[in-house]
């Protein structure tokens, strides 16, 4: 009889004799009909929750995270059939299929939202850094002509944003035109971030003081800029500088250092580094400076770099001297500054190749015309 109904015979003709027969015929089809009823509930129960785990897999690519991903999907995924919360349940081929399936799905989808959130963590990180080197090139701008002075730059960072910076300060009262150069230690965001705090420092002061005499003008800078290091890198980062002044009227260069590579002086012929010392800015609370002085006549030049020019290597750990830059200098030295630049640039590119620079390289150049 049971299998008869299950196959949908429903006219079935029951021979029975006693009256408890059919007692329990009749107890049998209520219990027939009680698993039906709870099979049709696990039924509707499962169909709800495939539905909602397909909605979640859609709703998955939405989430702003791989965490709030897991946690939607763990919560979609709970099997609250009858069949399911019973102690000896058994999962079916079909259903463990589905399973590894969905759980396949389910990770592609977090590894979609992972590379999703890198690439636009990646392309927000790009357009800052795009807004930072514009930013830092306006800073390392090519200034104006300065009347009786040639001068040549050349900057190569290591990164798309460095540490290095130059500039000049033009003072038309005195005839006297300044040049710096400097270099925070390391390269990329940090350092650039710390440039950018010295430039403007330089640039709000425009070395603006009383003091006519150069090299006390420039020693009050450096003490400006070295309480600045302090204050904003708080001892873990500091730079090194350098600063000339040109005094065109009585024919003077004056030098003042701060940490950073020796210039090169190149007169009548002959190219010398000029040994000028001093405290690395950010280093001591009480620094001091050396200065030195020369006459600086039509013809003469000087050469101001960072030592990325000289600690970069190439293959085999090749990497420029002071004294080869001394005698690039002296073989090339031919009036103009942008021949200094030129031929620092090509020598430096030959000697690095195709190796990765280890820090920014800048190279100033100034010659006294005529």
């Amino acid at each position: 009889m049971a299998s008869g109904i299950a196959k949908g015979e429903y006219n079935v003709t029951v021979a029975y004799r006693y009256r408890d027969e059919i007692f329990k015929i009749f107890e049998h089809l209520v219990s027939m009909a009680d698993m039906l009823k709870v099979r049709e509930h696990g039924l509707k129960t499962l169909h709800k929750n495939l539905k909602t785990v397909h909605e979640a897999t859609l709703k998955m690519t939405l989430l702003p995270n791989k965490d709030a991903a897991k946690k939607f999907a763990r919560e979609a995924c709970e099997a609250n059939t009858p069949e399911m919360t019973q102690p000896n349940a058994s999962i079916s081929e079909s259903s463990r299929s589905f399973l590894k399936a969905m759980d396949t799905s389910l990770s592609i989808c977090c590894q979609n939202i992972d590379l999703r959130g890198e690439a636009a963590s990646k392309a927000r990180m790009e357009q800052e850094l795009e807004v930072a080197t514009a930013i830092q090139h306006n800073l390392l701008v090519k200034p104006e002509a300065i009347p009786e002075i040639d001068m040549s730059f050349w900057y190569q960072s290591a990164d798309q944003i460095g540490g290095d910076w130059y500039g000049v300060f033009h003072d038309k009262e005195h005839h006297r035109s300044y040049f710096y150069i400097g270099d925070v230690t390391g390269h990329g965001a940090p350092s650039a971030l710390m440039t950018g705090v010295i430039c403007g420092a330089i640039v709000s002061s425009e070395f603006s003081t009383n003091e006519d005499e150069p090299v006390a003008r420039m020693n009050r800078v450096l003490n400006m800029l070295t309480a600045v290091v302090m204050q904003t890198g708080k001892g873990k980062i500091g730079a090194t500088m350098l600063l000339a002044c040109v005094d065109v009227r009585n024919k003077m260069i004056h030098f003042v250092g701060a940490g950073h590579p020796f210039p090169i002086f190149i007169s009548n012929g002959t190219a010398k580094n000029i040994a000028v010392k001093g405290s690395i800015l950010g280093a001591e609370v009480n620094p001091s400076y050396t200065s030195q002085s020369f006459p600086f006549q039509a013809g003469d030049a000087f050469v101001m770099f960072t030592d990325g020019l000289v600690e970069n290597m190439g293959p085999n750990e090749r990497a420029l001297s002071s004294k080869q830059l001394q005698r690039i200098l002296q073989e090339n030295h031919n009036g103009k500054a942008e021949t200094l630049t030129k031929c620092l640039e090509s020598e430096a590119t030959k000697c690095w190749a195709d190796e990765p620079h280890a820090d920014d390289a800048t190279v100033m150049a100034v010659v006294m015309l005529g």
